[in-house]
């Protein structure tokens, strides 16, 4: 047994397969050698649903079609796999969007829903209607249906304004019949105003202000949701006025330290790229 192979076994100390060490381990041979790198999934048990994952990830940069071709084993090889392989979704969505496609092909309806969602994003940048066919492929969850739709307007917004318009006025009525006692109906107002700004910064401006006090209406024990939302808030309203998403972040105590800073910087990266400046000064000849 290789090296490799002896790590991914016995994984010095940190527990019997590791993902994280497998992923880090997988993605270093894959460089120079991605057959054997996608072989080394055979050594992990079907027990192990996230290592095998782990073996994909690995593989995700370098060998796409191996990694699809181990993410796909996994229904076949493991139990209580939908989740792990809903996840692995959303990262290959990133890299190949057709090799997402068909391993969100592969879940349970309950579970293929939200998947599609970064699926459609993915497809909605370089095809808007194939984008748009597969949002209608969503069915019993308008949750995911709203951000898939919203996804699909702001891709129509440069080539197609009337389809754009089309699908946000949907995905907007969509959003306000969400229930409004959870996060479903401002996480879905938040994505519809974020393609809005695309579209129409007038209307945008309108959604944003309505998510707002859903947002912050969010009990304090859930806490991280509510920060989440506020933080989704402002990046949306970057997208429209830079002084009303830096007037989010500072008046939300949540959002502090390194998190507040990283968010300042982003707002008036956006803001700079909107009004046409450079991000950093032009080097001197």
């Amino acid at each position: 047994m290789g090296r490799a192979e002896f790590l991914i076994a016995s994984p010095l100390g940190r527990g019997p397969f590791d993902e994280y060490l497998i992923k880090d381990v997988v993605g270093v041979i894959a460089e120079t050698d991605p057959e054997r790198a996608e072989l080394l999934s055979r050594r992990v048990p079907d027990t192990e649903t996230d290592a095998i994952v782990a073996v994909a990830d690995g593989l995700l940069t370098v060998a796409t079609d191996r990694a699809e071709r181990v993410a796909r084993s996994v229904p076949t090889r493991c139990e209580d796999w939908e989740f792990a392989l809903s996840e692995f979704v959303v990262r290959i969505a990133e890299v190949d969007r057709f090799a997402a496609e068909r391993i969100a092909s592969c879940l349970p309806a309950d579970v293929r829903n939200e998947a599609l969602v970064p699926v459609v994003t993915a497809h909605a940048s370089v095809d808007p209607a194939h984008a748009e066919d597969l949002a209608r492929t969503i069915s019993d969850d308008d949750e995911a249906l709203v951000g898939a739709l919203a996804a699909v307007a702001a891709g129509y917004a440069d080539s197609r304004p009337m389809e754009a318009r089309r699908t946000l006025e949907e995905a907007r009525q969509l959003a306000h019949r969400l229930s409004d006692s959870g996060f479903a109906r401002v996480t879905g107002l938040i994505a519809v105003g974020a393609a809005a700004a695309r579209i129409d910064p007038a209307t945008a401006a309108e959604i944003l202000r309505e998510a707002e006090p859903l947002a912050r209406a969010i009990e304090a024990r859930w806490k991280s949701s509510r920060m989440k939302a506020l933080e989704d808030l402002a990046a949306a309203w970057a997208l429209v006025d830079a002084a009303q998403a830096e007037r989010i972040v500072r008046s939300t105590p949540e959002i502090d330290g390194w998190r507040r800073t990283d968010l300042l910087l982003a707002i008036a990266e956006e803001a700079a790229r909107r009004h046409g400046l450079p991000l950093r000064p032009a080097p001197k000849d």
